[in-house]
């Protein structure tokens, strides 16, 4: 009889540390992914830093016509969305450009035309917001990559245009 029970001490030692290892590695598993996505994520917007920004030559505010030029330049990189926000003191008036050429409610490209997109790799492009009646405080521009929207470059030196 002494020998079974020790049979038995020793299979329930055997099973506790076969759940343990065994719910050691799910956790390890779900960590492993949730880290890895992440990582993923942060290193698609790191890959972004300086190259895609508000070029400030060409960025102003007219208000003898209510509009804000908006000058955006593209390095190597391709993005899929691309967020344009003038802020003012109370509100913000924000635009959503993509790859595809679509026309946006107060928004213009620099030669007039409607269609709005995307600069391409390694260019830059000038939009013209409409109908901006307040000089803006900061204008902020946030590439998204895939599913990831990256913190943008936030441009506060703006200037009359001459």
């Amino acid at each position: 009889m002494k020998n079974k029970k020790a049979m038995s001490a020793i299979i329930t030692i055997m099973l506790l540390i076969f759940i343990v290892v065994a719910g050691t590695a799910i956790i390890w598993k779900v960590l492993t992914k949730t880290v890895d996505e992440g990582l993923e994520e942060a290193k698609n917007c790191y890959d972004l830093i300086g190259k895609v920004s508000v070029n400030s030559e060409y960025t102003c505010y007219d208000r003898a016509n209510d509009e804000m030029y908006v000058s955006v330049e593209v390095g190597d990189i391709s993005i899929d969305e691309l967020f344009i926000v003038i802020a003012y003191e109370d509100s913000a008036t924000s635009f959503k450009l993509t790859n595809e050429s679509t026309t946006i409610a107060n928004l213009l490209n620099y030669d007039i035309t409607n269609q709005i997109k995307i600069p391409n790799k390694n260019s830059g492009s000038t939009y013209i917001a409409t109908s901006i009646i307040e000089f803006p405080s900061s204008i902020e521009i946030a590439p998204k990559i895939g599913d990831n929207l990256c913190n943008g470059e936030l441009f506060t030196d703006i200037g009359f245009c001459t």
